[in-house]
């Protein structure tokens, strides 16, 4: 299984601030929930909800970013029409970040703010993201509390 080290200190630093988490979900539960999205997924996203199942629903960090659990992310997905798969909000759907499939191992991660600019990317791959979550989140455009 790909590992993220960033994200083992992420989990750490968000059960100190209390944000509510839902349990990690086994290897197989993760694969048949993306497989319903319809969307290409890595090792990268497969590893990453096998550490967490995501945050609550309607649960969010101190800056207002919100990991969606697996069901929001099917949920999300099977209404929208866009190519990559979405698992996360900042601000209340201010804007959306995606996954996009680069190769087995990994995937990249995009910010959309859906107002007819081009999405932006911002990480190379997932514990990448968490890497910048934890030391630059202005370069994934969070600003609230960081």
């Amino acid at each position: 299984m790909t590992q993220l080290p960033a994200i083992d200190t992420v989990l750490g630093k968000w059960r100190a601030e209390g944000i509510k988490l839902l349990p990690p979900a086994t290897e197989a539960t993760v694969v048949a929930a993306l497989d319903k999205t319809g969307k290409q997924y890595s090792q990268d996203v497969v590893a990453l909800y096998c550490a967490t199942g995501g945050m609550e629903m309607n649960e969010s960090d101190h800056s207002m970013w919100a990991l969606w659990s697996l069901e929001q992310v099917i949920s999300e997905n099977k209404a929208s029409n866009h190519a990559h798969l979405l698992f996360s909000d900042y601000l209340i759907f201010s804007h959306l970040y995606y996954f996009k499939y680069e190769s087995e191992e990994k995937s990249s991660i995009y910010l959309d703010h859906f107002v007819g600019e081009p999405p932006v990317i911002v990480a190379a791959s997932v514990n990448e993201f968490f890497e910048l979550y934890l030391k630059n989140p202005e370069k994934l455009e969070m600003f609230l509390g960081s």
